[in-house]
């Protein structure tokens, strides 16, 4: 095995947003805390403020905000300096960035200081524009790595941006053992039904559309099964078009919404299958962490989802946009104990693979090999 040495990683973000907010977020703070704890010295440098770097800050680690609300602004050749004078002057073994903004600023600020550069992707690149693509394919010129979180990212990443293939190297989501149970019910309904959950935040991406029509077709057919979304609300005009969709629909009574959480886990331990709508993702924690608590899955055959949903292996598949197939999968594994039963242990058996460790030293590695 790999000795890895003590390393001065300096981690740069556009921001840090509470931890509720998605898995990214989670990723990075467990990423940093892991390496803390494996004796590396962590600094995290952020472009802005939120709340939670300002006030709820429970990283292991100092956080310095640059205040740099433009990449393409006056400022930001000095702030470009800061950078340079912070890597110089702490010795900087590696800096890792996360986020869009950072993937084009740092490695341009960074150019000719030879300390390795590594940015990250880990989605099937929503936030692409002809500015993005621009700007990345000269920035990649100088990242020694790029870490996707799939293959389908990987590819995605490679192809869009002209990335060469040796710097794309994939490490998948590490997830922690499951044991935030509750025996409290955390719905404002009786648990004298089947539970269908879905954890996402509420946007158009995650295309809970699909979650309705399908609630639609298996109320007209007679199952009376609840409905429950946990996630914020990132969109509230698409939140709008739900609720009235749910109205239309005639679900008021088996249709909720939780809102976010910071502990899902001991909501979806009272699920009786875990759904995924999503039109577009990298590697979904969501459906990691259904597979920890031993749900039954469904989740659209897009992105990096087929990498941890293999059809009828660890889960079922079907196609976005395809309300009926939706609803016909719930119908199969609530009919079908037996499969459910076969999924969900499949499944979780496959994701005790996936630890937090592993992904950590995943990382460790990569940085020592760019040192070398």
């Amino acid at each position: 095995m790999m000795t890895i040495q003590p390393l001065n990683i300096l981690f740069v973000a556009d921001y840090f947003p509470a931890l509720e907010n998605g898995g990214t977020e989670r990723q990075m703070y467990n990423l940093i805390s892991g390496l803390v704890d494996a004796g590396h010295r962590v600094k995290l440098i952020v472009f802005r403020d939120t709340l939670f770097t300002k006030e709820q800050n429970t990283l292991p680690v100092k956080v310095q905000t640059l205040n740099l609300p433009k990449i393409f602004s006056v400022n930001a050749l000095r702030r470009a300096q800061e950078i340079r004078n912070i890597v110089k002057d702490d010795k900087i073994d590696i800096v890792h960035v996360f986020f869009n903004d950072a993937a084009i600023f740092t490695p341009f600020a960074l150019a000719g200081t030879k300390v390795p550069v590594i940015t990250s992707r880990r989605d099937m690149g929503i936030w692409y524009t002809s500015l993005y693509l621009f700007c990345l394919f000269f920035a990649n010129k100088f990242v020694s790595a790029v870490v996707c979180n799939s293959d389908a990212v990987a590819g995605l990443t490679c192809r869009k941006e002209l990335l060469p293939n040796r710097k794309a190297n994939v490490i998948y989501n590490g997830i922690s053992d499951f044991c935030e149970k509750s025996d409290q019910n955390p719905f404002p309904f009786a648990l004298d039904r089947p539970v269908i959950g879905l954890v996402a935040n509420i946007s158009p991406v995650k295309n809970m559309v699909d979650f309705i029509n399908a609630a639609a077709v298996l109320n007209t057919s007679g199952y009376n099964f609840n409905y429950v979304i946990v996630g914020g609300t990132v969109d509230e005009y698409y939140f709008g078009t739900l609720k009235q969709m749910i109205q239309e629909n005639e679900l008021k009574n088996n249709f909720f919404f939780i809102g976010s959480s910071s502990c899902p886990r001991k909501i979806m331990s009272h699920f009786s299958m875990g759904v995924l709508t999503s039109k577009s993702e990298g590697l979904s924690n969501t459906l990691m962490e259904y597979f920890a608590a031993k749900l039954p899955v469904i989740c659209t055959d897009t992105g990096g989802n087929p990498e941890l949903v293999r059809h009828e292996k660890t889960g079922l598949l079907y196609q976005s946009g395809d309300s009926s197939a939706l609803a016909d999968c719930i119908i199969r594994l609530y009919n079908d104990s037996q499969l459910s039963q076969y999924l969900s242990k499949t499944a979780y058996s496959f994701v005790r693979t996936m630890t937090m460790g592993k992904m950590i030293q995943r990382h460790e590695k990569l940085y020592s090999s760019l040192l070398q």
